[in-house]
């Protein structure tokens, strides 16, 4: 059966700091040696989402082998606010036998520059052309959207309810304004961003060979501890979660194992509004469905997603502080269980998760050299900036020196894949 490959890769603050050649290699190469087909990349910060993804591109399409045997693609998400600062999402792809091509791509539940391509066609607006700027005025000052692009709930029932948008200031055209108003009727208010620190998730639906459809979802959900909880949570809102064939949603999760295991058991069924609960610990309860909407068993008459947790008991992010040199455990590196793959396997076959331990093969001279001294150079660089001089050999030789390398220039978190027959 053919197989597929998809990786997730929290990469720590990737920005301006970390927009350099040897940067952009080391990401390259992993993806490379793992031959990934899909790969998605959080926590991209400093509007540098097109600029990483084209670099990234160029150089993984200048080391096809055999050359022509298939090329990259790329899709970057609109900015979204989060905690006071705009972070995307990139999702790489190949052009391969694998995936025939990209259908759709965007922010769940928020509007993206292309969902009103069309409109501005119509109205003979080109790219960058100063009312399409005023368009969007127009909708948050008629709070058709609000400042996140987001659809209020209050508008989207107007809306569901057969309201029409009308926007005096662009067209009058009966036709365009029902074109809008069902526009911003797929955008559904599912209020990813209550929380100061709440992330949308990414979506990119694929067709791969034999035209099964494939849907991803990229999350990066917020800082650990409550709001994580709720971030989450608010996943079981995403009805096409249900209604899709085949989804990988992926990411980090922010939340540990035996946290996930508990969260699982804080929702009960209430007969009066006939919806799961969640249970919070002020006594407060609050109309929510969490995980267990995605991975539970059906009670209560409910009917519960078949989708399935991949990792299990996993650790993906890194420690806080040095290692000590004689530590020889790779395990002794990693500490929490963050990065997950849940999916939903209606045409999909077996699927085996793995976490790529970049800590380890970072001394490993014989098959990862040049990935290590790519790394190795980075460290090297950042050394530099922080006017910092402890010893390294040109390569690593042990894990302590494997982890400073990786941990603090590159990432507090290692990337998983998931390999799937379809």
């Amino acid at each position: 059966m053919p197989k597929l490959k998809i990786m997730s890769w929290n990469i720590n603050n990737f920005g301006y700091k970390k927009t350099y050649d040897d940067f952009y290699r080391y990401i390259s190469s992993i993806i490379y040696l793992y031959d990934a087909d899909i790969v998605g990349i959080i926590e991209i910060v400093s509007s540098q989402g097109v600029s990483i993804a084209e670099n990234l591109v160029k150089i993984l399409n200048s080391i096809v082998n055999p050359p022509g045997l298939y090329y990259w693609q790329m899709v970057v998400s609109d900015q979204f606010l989060k905690g006071g600062h705009y972070e995307q999402y990139i999702i790489l792809y190949k052009c391969n036998i694998n995936i025939l091509q990209m259908n759709h791509y965007g922010l769940v539940g928020i509007i993206n520059d292309h969902d009103f391509h069309n409109v501005f066609n119509s109205l003979n607006y080109p790219p960058g052309d100063p009312r399409i700027h005023n368009f969007y005025n127009e909708l948050i000052n008629n709070n058709y959207i609000d400042d996140g692009y987001r659809v209020p709930s209050t508008t989207w029932s107007l809306l569901n309810n057969g309201y029409t948008v009308k926007l005096p200031h662009i067209t009058n055209d009966p036709n365009i304004e029902r074109d809008i108003s069902n526009i911003l009727l797929q955008a559904k208010p599912y209020y990813f961003s209550e929380y100061w620190d709440d992330r949308t998730p990414f979506r990119v639906d694929f067709t791969l060979m034999n035209n099964v459809p494939l849907s991803v979802y990229l999350f990066h959900a917020p800082a650990p501890g409550y709001n994580a909880h709720f971030g989450n949570s608010q996943l079981g809102q995403i009805s096409e979660l249900a209604t899709l064939d085949n989804v990988v949603l992926m990411g980090d999760f922010n939340i540990k194992q035996n946290e996930l295991n508990k969260q699982l058991n804080l929702w009960y069924f209430n007969t009066t509004t006939g919806e799961t609960e969640l249970y919070q610990a002020n006594g407060n309860n609050c109309l929510i469905k969490i995980f267990q909407t995605l991975t539970g068993p059906n009670a209560y008459g409910l009917s519960f997603l078949s989708y399935k947790k991949e990792l299990d008991n996993t650790p993906t992010s890194l420690v806080v502080g040095p290692i000590a040199p004689n530590v020889t455990d790779p395990n002794k590196v990693y500490s929490s269980t963050y990065d997950n793959f849940f999916i939903k396997k209606t045409q999909l076959g077996n699927s085996i998760p793995y976490r790529i331990d970049t800590i380890s093969f970072l001394t490993n001279q014989t098959y990862f050299l040049f990935s290590t001294q790519y790394a190795v150079n980075i460290y090297n660089n950042w050394l530099t900036a922080h006017n910092q001089n402890p010893f390294l050999l040109p390569i690593p030789t042990n894990l302590s020196e494997a982890f400073n390398v990786y941990r603090y220039p590159i990432s507090d978190h290692v990337p998983i894949l998931l390999c799937v027959d379809y």
